[in-house]
């Protein structure tokens, strides 16, 4: 018979480091446990597989609930309890019972208990460590099946809280960001892209309300799940790489009408202290006035191109920056310029008649100054190649247009327009 002082050799005892080293040493025999050859067979499957994990374990078996544990689980013991507190009974240690006596209590009734985000204060080195932990409890059966210890599950997740509190803390930060912030700004969280902040100017832009605020961006406003926002969110969630886009359309039900404004917007991966993404930040400036502005200028140009084509003008600019001559391709055929080519004011003046160039340069001149007016006033030219025309124009700071009208003589001896 085994009895104080033997190695236990039993087969499901091998291994589990320091503590598989004590256990196989350990007196069994004067404990209510007993030699570990008498153990249960679930018992002694439950001490096998806790000596060959790296998660923190422990086993409370009886009624006396005596302990068993693994390498993984010392760093849970305050400084001095390991390895006094092998084989000894969990009710040894009053403020410990205190709390898992109602625990154990409904697992041997057969119940499931766990803890989640547990606070433990630890004593290491003189000090107190605090750490957060999920315990799981689970049974272990006798022979009979009836219930006859509990395993103790513990994870560390001291990180995640911390991660937590720090998302929290950014959070707390970028929301006294956002709401105080000119342009439109808002923060979406997790892959739903729930609507965590939002400023006044884009609730604005969005016309729901703040009502919006914690609600899924597809819920909040269902009209954009048809347009690009709601794939382009979810490749910089999953990417973390940031999206601009410029002056884009977005169709927006304001007041029961879907309305179409421009925006100049951009996604940003937010991440928390691990470095993963977590939300994203959305920046939007309306543009719509300006983009209406560009294509009304835009459609002015096409009906300004459209009457220079059909009234036959020679168009030039002049760019008083760089004093380089540019015409449409009319002038530069009259001139004998190429599609493509530039020259210098002299140059293109020099093509015009002694007598009238000095007059063409001087009303160019004082077209560009402010109190003129920007306007050259009409006069009709000569060209040195023999083409008479008139010319009229306006100028600003950063562009001269002069319009020519090249005339030839009729056959009559009269003239005659082009």
């Amino acid at each position: 018979m085994e009895s104080l002082g033997t190695k236990h050799s039993d087969t499901f005892l091998q291994g589990g480091g320091e503590t598989g080293e004590l256990i196989r040493n350990f007196d069994w025999y004067s404990t209510p446990i007993g030699i570990p050859s008498s153990w249960p067979t679930a018992l002694k499957f439950a001490v096998h597989a806790m000596l060959h994990t790296s998660v923190p374990t422990h086993i409370s078996w009886g009624t006396d609930y005596i302990q068993l544990y693994n390498d993984a689980a010392i760093s849970t013991f305050d400084k001095g309890r390991h390895p006094a507190a092998l084989g000894s009974s969990v009710k040894s240690r009053p403020q410990i019972w205190k709390i898992l006596d109602p625990v154990f209590a409904s697992i041997m009734a057969g119940g499931k208990e766990q803890q989640r985000d547990l606070l433990m204060k630890i004593e290491t080195n003189g000090l107190i460590e605090e750490r957060y932990v999920d315990i799981f409890y689970a049974p272990i059966c006798n022979d009979d099946w009836t219930i006859g210890g509990v395993q103790t599950v513990i994870f560390d997740t001291t990180d995640k809280i911390h991660s937590f509190r720090q998302t929290k803390e950014d959070e707390l930060k970028l929301r006294s960001i956002i709401e105080v912030a000119t342009i439109a700004i808002c923060f979406f969280t997790g892959k739903d892209m729930i609507i965590e902040i939002a400023n006044t100017s884009m609730i604005k832009i969005w016309a729901k309300g703040p009502e919006v605020i914690g609600k899924p961006l597809k819920k909040a406003l269902p009209e954009l799940e048809d347009q690009p926002f709601s794939n382009l969110l979810k490749e910089v969630y999953n990417t973390g790489k940031t999206f601009e886009a410029k002056a884009s359309p977005a169709h927006i039900i304001i007041d029961g009408v879907l309305t179409t404004s421009y925006f100049d917007y951009s996604y940003v991966a937010i991440r928390n202290s691990n470095g993963e993404v977590y939300g994203i930040l959305n920046m939007a400036t309306d543009v719509t006035s300006q983009v209406l502005a560009l294509q009304e200028l835009h459609d002015n140009k096409s009906q300004l191109d459209f009457t220079i084509e059909a009234t036959q003008l020679g168009i030039w600019n002049l760019n008083p920056i760089t004093n380089t001559f540019t015409g449409n391709n009319r002038l530069k055929d009259w001139f004998g310029l190429e599609d493509d080519e530039k020259i210098s004011l002299k140059a293109a003046t020099d093509a015009i008649a002694d007598k009238d160039r000095h007059a063409v340069e001087n009303a160019i001149s004082n077209a560009l100054q402010p109190a003129s007016g920007r306007h050259c006033p009409p006069r009709r030219t000569h060209c040195s190649g023999g083409h008479r025309g008139g010319v009229r124009g306006r100028c600003d700071s950063r562009l001269c247009r002069i319009a020519v009208r090249r005339r030839v003589p009729p056959r009559d001896g009269g003239e005659l327009s082009r």
